[in-house]
């Protein structure tokens, strides 16, 4: 998992009839990983004639799991004026984002999925053809990163979270 949701709930109400079980946290769950994210997947981003916009799920239901996006993108402002965090469903969404996006004066977009893959999100709600997906939104060229999970700096964060909870047995 990406961030702390619905799933995450669901998995920590599972009954464990005493065996010794650790669940493990979201990537985005503990603060410093946000920076360590965003800075693993800095690589990716556009140069300075593009606008590069970390696309999340998100989750239009409950906005307090969208608070690693929402710290993100600020953890991003401060370093970049050409970058952003949005969010499919939830704040920061692109009615948002896409207006400050818009306003850099760039020529080109370039959509980075904060998603573990490139899926039907980036597929469809970002890159498709349809009047509403984001890359048409902006109205600029746009192009994509593959997802999370074949960047090597962000599986690295993702696997220090596994051996710190394996040490835990």
């Amino acid at each position: 998992m990406v961030m702390p949701g619905g799933e995450m709930r669901q998995v920590l109400s599972y009954r464990t009839d005493g065996l010794n079980v650790k669940f493990g946290y979201p990537l985005l769950f503990w603060p410093e990983n946000i920076q360590n994210v965003a800075d693993a997947l800095s690589p990716e981003f556009g140069g300075e004639d593009t606008v590069t916009i970390l696309g999340a799920h998100g989750n239009e239901h409950h906005d307090e799991f969208n608070a690693p996006f929402i710290q993100m993108n600020e953890y991003l402002q401060e370093r970049y004026d050409n970058v952003f965090v949005a969010t499919i469903e939830g704040p920061p969404g692109p009615e948002e984002v896409f207006p400050l996006a818009q306003a850099v004066g760039v020529s080109k977009a370039k959509f980075v999925p904060l998603m573990m893959v490139e899926g039907d999100h980036i597929t469809n709600d970002v890159m498709g053809d349809d009047p509403d997906s984001w890359k048409n939104m902006l109205g600029l060229p746009a192009t994509n990163a593959t997802g999370m999970a074949s960047n090597p700096a962000v599986m690295e964060i993702f696997l220090k979270s596994i051996e710190n909870l394996v040490s835990q047995f």
